[in-house]
């Protein structure tokens, strides 16, 4: 298969790389503490009012914050009065750095963008200069003659409809799929796809067999970490000789996913091509490009095409 290119010499965005929280996430996690909470907080960040919602909040400034030990003891107290409470459970394993989990729970990031759906294109297109969707089609016109259509692809992680409006003119039929019911609507409302479908994409991967010519994942791989399960299941969806266009922010250890903090992934290009080889995949393209902006920082990712191999 062929080779990716070492990442060395490429700047990789070390301060924010997040789960980016919409302003109003915050805003509306701090209106749920109460004003004796708010009031009485020492320096140590402890509170009078013994909440989830004050000891999340605190958990979550603290984290932000580079505070990690403060951070996990506000997770534990979290997960004391709450045991199910899945985002707590996630985030303490995370500060603690004792057992790293390797995808962000459903759960969380379906809570994360109903929140965000209402101004998602207002805020990735016009504040962060979003262009995951621009990269990939860049990425299909060097490798196809854009005036003979894919017969079939799948858009992972759709969001509100970024990406499947800007391939929908080389595509006959188009399906895309998010974990998001609200990102959903708003994906219904453009019109570009022949079917949509909520749900895990994973779960939608192992119930697609030879179904597709092209699956599509703009800025998704950022909530998994160790993407073999993600690049097996597309070679059990993809037909053969089918391609696999994604993104994915850029890891300074080549060989290794890892945690950014703020809650996103970022993998190395050692394990891009290692995982694509274990599933069958040859590497057809590969190249860097900027995501999108943090901060006014450049968010540095892989853009790649692989191609299923006549011997998967």
């Amino acid at each position: 298969p062929s080779q990716l290119p070492s990442c060395r010499g490429t700047r990789v965005l070390d301060t924010m790389a997040a789960l980016w929280l919409p302003p109003w996430k915050s805003v509306r996690r701090m209106r749920g503490l109460s004003t004796a909470s708010t009031q009485r907080r020492g320096s140590s960040g402890y509170v009078s009012t013994d909440s989830v919602t004050a000891h999340l909040e605190l958990a979550h400034t603290s984290r932000k914050t580079g505070k990690l030990k403060l951070a996990a003891e506000h997770y534990a107290r979290v997960l004391e009065l709450d045991p199910d409470h899945s985002e707590a459970r996630y985030f303490v394993s995370v500060v603690s750095r004792s057992d790293t989990p390797d995808s962000i729970p459903g759960t969380l990031v379906r809570d994360l963008f109903d929140d965000y759906a209402a101004t998602y294109d207002r805020h990735v297109v016009g504040t962060l200069h979003y262009r995951g969707h621009e990269l990939l089609l860049s990425a299909i016109a060097e490798l196809s003659d854009l005036e003979d259509p894919f017969e079939s692809a799948l858009d992972l992680g759709c969001g509100t409809g970024l990406c499947g409006a800007t391939f929908r003119d080389i595509v006959l039929r188009l399906v895309g799929v998010d974990i998001s019911p609200r990102m959903i609507e708003k994906a219904r409302d453009r019109y570009v796809y022949d079917s949509l479908a909520v749900g895990d994409f994973g779960d939608v991967l192992r119930e697609s067999s030879d179904a597709y010519d092209l699956i599509l994942a703009a800025d998704v791989l950022g909530y998994v970490g160790d993407l073999g399960d993600v690049f097996a299941g597309c070679a059990g969806a993809l037909r053969e000789g089918g391609r696999f266009a994604f993104t994915a922010e850029m890891a300074r250890e080549e060989a290794a996913w890892v945690y950014v903090p703020g809650g996103r992934y970022a993998q190395g290009c050692r394990h891009i091509e290692q995982r694509a080889v274990d599933s069958g995949f040859d590497t057809e393209y590969y190249t860097t490009g900027i995501l999108r902006q943090e901060t006014g920082i450049p968010v540095s990712c892989h853009v790649v095409v692989l191609r299923l191999n006549a011997t998967t």
